[in-house]
């Protein structure tokens, strides 16, 4: 199995530009990577990720990327991260605060990552050292299906529903 992937920031209805409020991907093969939080860490944060994957000959372990990544980082700052990683026909992630993905299966939901916060608005995040990321691997992946990766500002404006029918009007 392979990763066919697209990207697209959409704007908010003031038209500001997303990318100042700190979100950031980067796809490197079979890993996709999303994060959101202060400006410069997560660029840091992402660009690592990316660079380390470039080192990683096999199989890359979305907990050991964020791991290394994160402790490359070297600029003051937090972030939420999502990683996604397919080997074969299973799906590994990691995700810590909310971010997050969705996987579609014949145009259905057939999972959503759980969101990790404090309370609404207050997510987990990397720098706080009492919060720790959720690894989560998925079996039996099937031809087809749909993996939606995004940041809090996609899962805080959009129900998962929605998000849904978008994607699935767009194909």
């Amino acid at each position: 199995m392979r990763m066919i992937s697209g990207s697209k920031f959409i704007s908010s209805k003031d038209g500001k530009n997303p990318k100042k409020k700190g979100d950031s991907h980067v796809k490197h093969g079979q890993t996709f990577v999303v994060a959101h939080g202060s400006c410069q860490f997560v660029t840091d944060l992402v660009y690592n990720c990316f660079h380390m994957a470039n080192k990683i000959k096999g199989f890359i372990n979305p907990i050991d990327l964020l791991n290394h990544a994160y402790l490359e980082t070297k600029v003051p700052g937090s972030s939420t991260a999502c990683i996604i990683t397919l080997n074969e026909w299973c799906l590994h992630a990691v995700n810590i605060g909310d971010n997050g993905f969705i996987l579609l299966r014949n145009e259905e939901i057939l999972y959503e990552s759980p969101v990790q916060q404090h309370t609404y608005k207050v997510p987990y995040q990397l720098e706080n050292a009492n919060d720790s990321p959720e690894e989560i691997k998925l079996m039996e992946l099937e031809p087809g299906e749909i993996i939606i990766a995004g940041s809090a500002g996609l899962f805080n404006n959009l129900f998962t529903h929605e998000i849904k029918d978008l994607v699935i009007k767009e194909i």
